[in-house]
């Protein structure tokens, strides 16, 4: 079973080692501590739902429950005043100054209470945000570490992973180069009083002036001769034209707009046009309709006549089968 990182306690590295952390990240857990849940790192930049529900079965923020053991000390017994007279010193101790504890109160320190490892802790922090550059540059095995990490866990009483304690040499070659740096750290330039910020805007506003001042004698120089005025005569005679041209504008206006007009009834003519023209193709139609019915009249006209005729031929025959057996009844009925 993978061992679940106390979110209280863990150094960076193994904050980065968690899945989705990175320095950045790591160093903002570790300012945003202490935690009552894994769900208070939602408080934390740039951690999500997601990245929590990832991060809830690796992490964990109850303290670590340290199993008492026998902490080893040296026979001379002037050792362990020495070591507890050296821890309030270092906590009384700037962050930059604090020294690495030595090897022979390496013991005595991994059984410190909680309370003491958690304040360890929070002056680590800045250092190890201060000392990055020289622990990213040298080998893994010499990373500095803070003593809170010297404490092993355990998990269900029998220790997993065995942290060995770093060497005193090991935490002073860390330290070191950090002071090296400050000592090599530029001095800070001294801050500018009021009488020197209000000399450097006089003498700013008055080379302002100067300029301005030189480009307006520059500008107006370079135009001085340049510049042509007319006389009045000019001015009159040009003063004429535009009349004259104003008036022919006029003149060539009122010509547009009569021609504007006659192109208006133009086409107001060509719709009457094709208005008439439509209805001459209309006439046209109907009158060819016309003649054809006329044609059809005419021939029904024939075909009724030539029934009149048969009709007169008929009947003079019927008259005169009439007239024939009248005169035969006649003939019969005289004696």
């Amino acid at each position: 079973m993978t061992e679940q990182i106390n979110l209280n306690t863990a150094h960076l590295d193994a904050l980065t080692n968690l899945p989705g952390v990175g320095p950045a990240m790591a160093e903002r857990i570790v300012a945003a501590r202490p935690y009552q849940a894994p769900e208070d790192l939602l408080h934390v930049s740039g951690v999500g739902p997601a990245l929590l529900e990832r991060l809830t079965p690796l992490v964990t923020v109850a303290e670590d429950e340290t199993p008492d053991m026998e902490i080893p000390f040296e026979e001379d017994s002037g050792t362990q005043p020495e070591a507890e007279e050296d821890i309030p010193e270092t906590e009384s101790q700037p962050e930059e100054e604090v020294a690495p504890p030595e090897a022979e109160s390496q013991p005595e320190e991994e059984a410190a209470p909680p309370e003491t490892e958690s304040q360890t802790e929070e002056e680590a922090a800045p250092q190890e945000t201060e000392f990055q550059p020289e622990e990213e540059a040298a080998p893994p095995e010499t990373e500095f570490q803070p003593e809170d990490e010297i404490i092993p866990p355990w998990d269900d009483g029998e220790p997993e992973d065995e942290i060995h304690p770093p060497d005193a040499e090991t935490a002073d070659d860390a330290i070191i180069p950090a002071e090296t740096d400050e000592e090599k750290s530029p001095s800070r330039p001294k801050p500018v009083t009021r009488g020197q910020a209000l000399l450097m805007a006089a003498v700013g506003s008055f080379a302002a002036f100067v300029l301005a001042v030189l480009f307006s004698l520059i500008l107006i120089a370079s135009l001085n001769g340049g510049l042509r005025f007319a006389s009045l005569d000019q001015v009159a005679a040009l003063d004429r034209q535009v009349s004259g041209l104003n008036s022919q504008a006029e003149i060539l206006t009122q010509d547009i707009a009569g021609l504007q007009s006659r192109i208006d009834n133009l086409e107001t003519l060509n719709v009457r046009v094709d208005n008439l023209e439509t209805d001459t193709a209309q006439l046209e139609t109907d009158m060819s309709a016309t003649v054809e019915s006329v044609e059809n009249m005419s021939v029904q006209i024939e075909d009724m006549s030539a029934q009149i005729e048969e009709i007169f031929s008929q009947t003079a025959r019927f008259q005169a089968f009439l007239n024939g057996l009248r005169e035969l009844l006649n003939a019969v009925s005289t004696p």
